[in-house]
């Protein structure tokens, strides 16, 4: 008989080993014994089974106390002297020392890490920000070019404009010229002055010597201001100092011709009022009233330059004066060119 237990399923001993002997396979159940019937047998001692507890336990006792001494020798941890404990102190302390330094050395870099890293990206936006302009420069300047070379192009365009226009302006000066030419030669002949001498009739008794003095002496300027005097004096107007329409619409013809004649023979043909007339009426003049006629005539006889009236003072008192440009009058006087007996 072994003796090794035989357990069920749940752990409980129900039987114990038995042997595979021939002789003694009567008391047993060929490989183990009920547990009961092996109590009740010759084979069980109780004492044995309180000596086995017995070993057990002191075996256990001991297995456990070997386990205890063997830690505590090989695993125990050795004691420290004070001297010892306090290098590894020191030790300690210059470890944490040298690691905060290690630590502010570490910020250090990494602040100036991050100070570089700022003023780098500071530089980068500053060349950014230049790029930018640069490119704007560019396309400034760009545009400025194509400007320009636009200007250019519209000056050509003008300068070429401006001489086709010089030369029509020459072309149309030329024929103006030569227009005014024929007219004036073509008015001197109808106005011939002859070498008799002007009668000088008055309708009213006004003597006409010193006019026709001053005009053979080429004296324009003071005779102008005695035509006008005279004519005040035959419509009787010396204290008004002026000529109405009526005025000159009733002017007799005698003293109107013996002023005519006087201004057209010392003038040799350029000036006189039926000169002035011929010019109105080459312009569209006729007796009403139209201001941009009086315009044309006042340009034609040099009474308006550069789009001017000129003063009194202004004029130029000798006979290169424009045809037609004495004697003067103002615009009340328009009527006088309308005279059918001029």
């Amino acid at each position: 008989m072994s003796g090794a237990p035989v357990v069920d399923v749940n752990g409980k001993v129900v039987a114990v080993h038995g042997t595979s002997k021939v002789g003694e396979e009567g008391l047993t159940f060929r490989w183990g014994i009920p547990i009961n019937l092996f109590r009740e047998s010759d084979y069980y001692y109780a004492d044995v089974s309180a000596l086995n507890l017995w070993v057990l336990f002191f075996g256990g006792a001991m297995f456990g106390g070997s386990v205890v001494y063997v830690g505590l020798r090989y695993f125990q941890t050795p004691q420290v002297g004070v001297g010892r404990q306090r290098e590894l102190e020191r030790r300690l302390q210059d470890e944490q020392r040298r690691r905060r330094e290690v630590e502010g050395r570490l910020n250090s870099v990494q602040n100036t890490q991050s100070q570089g890293k700022k003023e780098l990206e500071k530089q980068l936006e500053n060349e950014r920000r230049k790029r930018q302009e640069a490119e704007g420069q560019i396309e400034t300047l760009q545009v400025a070019v194509q400007l320009e070379r636009r200007l250019r192009d519209e000056q050509l365009k003008r300068r070429e404009v401006e001489g086709r226009l010089n030369s029509v302006q020459n072309t149309q000066s030329q024929k103006q010229r030569e227009l005014e030419r024929q007219q004036e030669v073509k008015f001197q002949q109808r106005k011939a002055p002859s070498s008799v001498d002007v009668p000088l009739v008055s309708a009213k008794g006004v003597d006409y010597t010193k006019l026709r003095d001053l005009l053979a002496q080429g004296k324009w300027k003071e005779a102008d201001e005695e035509t006008y005097l005279k004519m005040l004096e035959v419509a009787g107007r010396e204290s008004e100092k002026d000529l109405t329409v009526e005025d000159i619409e009733n002017f007799p013809y005698q003293d109107l011709g013996t002023i005519d004649k006087l201004w057209v023979k010392y003038s040799n043909g350029k000036f006189g009022f039926s000169i002035q007339k011929q010019i109105y009426q080459s312009l569209g003049g006729t007796k009403e009233y139209n201001y941009d006629v009086l315009i044309a005539f006042a340009d034609k006889v040099g009474w308006r330059q550069k789009g001017k009236d000129c003063g009194y003072k202004e004029h130029i008192w000798d006979l290169s004066l424009p045809l037609g440009h004495l004697p003067l009058f103002i615009c009340s006087h328009l009527p006088l060119l309308s005279r059918r007996d001029l």
